[in-house]
């Protein structure tokens, strides 16, 4: 059987070829879906239907299945699902699957932060080793500048990730403050401060601060078993649709649940201190010294409904009394260009499209990539969850056409 290549040009090709009736019978059914008469973008939902099946056949040899939702002022959600959740079992994705969201986590964090500031609980332009002697980074002298607002604006001057061979010490590439560089080191660094400051696991802000308040039952930090329920759980594929297994985010809880510890509550400090005392879990440090079940740069498992409804936060403004604001307007100011075109906000990216602006995130956890746009000016939201590691190959045609805005780039 001959394999599709997707590109934009096949993409482009099967859309024309095919009839809406035709494809549109291969699609799973969403749980929520537009009537004929109602639009996204200028498409009727019955000919998006009929994209997305066409976009899930021409990409199945890439891209095992993927859940959309879209969200605007005039369409309270939009969701579908396509493919399998298995490439070898052949069960398929539906607008309920759960799949490992990865660097869509650090929007999350940054809302628990601003959360976090209107209550007084932390100022982010206060040194976080003022609220916490992060023993990672204490033998720099550049630690010492170092706030939750470069943290959350990927100004922390640290790697993404340290040097394996560097142990539990991770080194400054650049000053703080200097450059961009996006740092999931920073993240964690910001949890471990949150979690002292708090006396809470970050999963447990988490469900206080965001999950609980914006009705998201379907997102966990980490896979928590009192909290993720479903075993509607997409598993991880490489770019050719080959099985990797459960990905990295459930191999780790796996591994903590397996050895009796409660993840739910577990601080990350503590979680890396339990590892050094159990032969099963010292594999996992070997690994990577930030290797545990939940974290804050990317632990996140959601429905692309869930997310949507969580960034939809920043294109209608706090009608819900969610956050100030004020808050909301300080995520979406650009602190620092990356691009002439591209701007950090706080926890995630500001895009100057042809259409206008965009607040944006993706995330790629081995297995998985995903990503998420809003559009404050026009009040939209679209969020694309993927199994495989060549899910970006959707992102153009799905969530860029869904809002309009082009060929953005995503952190992530």
């Amino acid at each position: 059987m001959r394999k599709f290549v997707i590109n934009r040009r096949s993409i482009i090709k099967g859309l024309a070829a095919s009839s809406v009736a035709g494809v549109a019978s291969m699609a799973s059914k969403s749980t929520i879906a537009l009537n004929n008469k109602q639009t996204c973008r200028g498409f009727s939902s019955a000919e998006w239907e009929a994209r997305l099946s066409t976009l899930a056949k021409y990409s199945s040899s890439r891209i095992p299945g993927f859940s959309v939702t879209y969200l605007s002022k005039n369409i309270p959600e939009w969701s579908q699902a396509r493919g399998l959740i298995s490439a070898e079992q052949k069960n398929k994705v539906t607008p309920d699957t759960i799949f490992q969201a990865a660097s869509l986590t650090k929007p999350i964090v940054a809302t628990i932060v601003m959360r976090l500031r209107e209550r007084g609980v932390i100022e982010l332009d206060k040194p976080l080793l003022e609220y916490f002697d992060y023993p990672d980074v204490m033998s720099s002298p550049e630690a010492k500048k170092v706030t939750a607002r470069l943290v959350l604006s990927h100004r922390t001057g640290l790697p993404n990730w340290r040097k394996v061979e560097d142990g539990l010490t991770v080194k400054f590439m650049s000053a703080p403050g200097e450059k961009h560089g996006y740092s999931g080191e920073g993240y964690i660094w910001l949890q471990a401060s949150l979690e002292e400051i708090t006396g809470k696991s970050l999963h447990q802000l988490a469900n206080e601060e965001v999950f609980e308040p914006l009705s998201m039952k379907n997102s966990s930090l980490g896979f928590i078993p009192d909290r993720i329920k479903s075993k509607n759980f997409a598993r991880a594929h490489d770019g050719n649709a080959n099985l990797l297994g459960d990905g990295k985010v459930k191999k780790i809880a796996d591994a903590f649940i397996n050895e009796g510890f409660d993840i739910a509550k577990m601080h990350f400090v503590e979680a890396r201190s339990r590892i050094s005392s159990s032969k099963s879990l010292s594999e996992i440090l070997k690994t990577h010294p930030t290797h545990v079940p939940v974290t804050a740069s990317g632990s996140l498992v959601c429905t692309s409904s869930d997310y949507a409804h969580f960034m939809r936060v920043f294109t209608n403004g706090s009608s819900s009394k969610f956050m100030q604001d004020e808050s909301i307007q300080e995520m979406l100011k650009p602190h620092i260009k990356i691009k002439p075109y591209t701007s950090a906000g706080l926890g995630g990216q500001l895009e100057h499209t042809p259409t206008g602006m965009a607040f944006s995130h993706g995330g790629f956890n081995r297995g998985f990539k995903s990503f998420s746009i809003g559009r404050p000016d026009t009040d939209q939201v679209a969020v694309l969850l993927t199994n495989s590691n060549e899910g970006q190959r959707l992102r153009w045609p799905i969530i860029g056409r869904l809002t309009d805005a082009g060929h953005a780039d995503f952190l992530g």
